[in-house]
């Protein structure tokens, strides 16, 4: 936890001092927290709570049963958020503006944030794999790793904050940033697969539909 903590101090830190203060750092931090109040319903303990006692139920009657109920969460939760994605782009400029409207007014800047929101909202799927994943290696008692995750999106838009510093103004900057977040995104979601795969010592998905463990966890969800 102290590193993924430290991480986040630096990205916050690193981030602040590139963008500054003004219209386009608030345009960059509104659409930044938005897709992590996102991951916070989705992810972590609120996910974790439903899902780790029908993992460990499942896999006390065979890991290929715990194996399928991974496996069926994740075709539902992928088929559920590409519904959301497809929703979230279709009417961008009309969530944007119920949901930031009341701070941001000047069109140029709404057309900004309009495009790093259709930017960041595919990180959404980096949450939802995340989150199984997370799952399994809590299940696993492998905590560590868990935790180490979210330092990889951290450390990503960190880097690219500093490297790209004094080479683009700060629009193209806010572009790069959101970039940064998918590709962090996607650098902890092949860690955590790595560990995963690591920890039950085999393939840990069974192509194999387990619908009493998915009626189990919507339950308990």
């Amino acid at each position: 936890m102290c590193i993924r903590d430290s991480t986040g101090f630096v990205r916050d830190l690193s981030t602040a001092y590139v963008l500054g203060v003004g219209v386009i750092s608030d345009i960059y931090l509104a659409v930044f927290r938005f897709i992590f109040s996102i991951k916070r319903i989705i992810s972590e303990e609120n996910f974790n709570y439903a899902f780790t006692p029908i993992y460990l139920e499942e896999k006390n009657r065979s890991q290929e049963s715990a194996k399928s109920f991974s496996f069926t969460l994740l075709i539902l939760m992928i088929l559920i958020s590409t519904i959301a994605l497809s929703f979230s782009i279709f009417f961008a400029e009309s969530l944007v503006l119920y949901f930031f409207g009341n701070n941001i007014t000047e069109p140029s800047s709404l057309l900004l944030l309009e495009s790093l929101f259709k930017i960041c909202i595919f990180y959404i799927f980096c949450i939802v794999i995340s989150s199984i994943l997370i799952g399994i290696l809590n299940a696993e008692k492998k905590f560590f790793y868990s935790l180490l995750g979210p330092t990889y999106i951290n450390l990503t838009i960190s880097l690219v904050a500093i490297v790209c510093y004094q080479k683009m103004g700060l629009e193209d900057l806010t572009y790069m940033l959101s970039y940064a977040m998918l590709i962090g995104g996607l650098i902890q979601v092949l860690f955590l697969w790595s560990q995963v795969r690591t920890a039950v010592k085999q393939k840990f998905l069974v192509v194999k539909i387990n619908k009493q463990a998915l009626n189990n966890f919507i339950k308990l969800a």
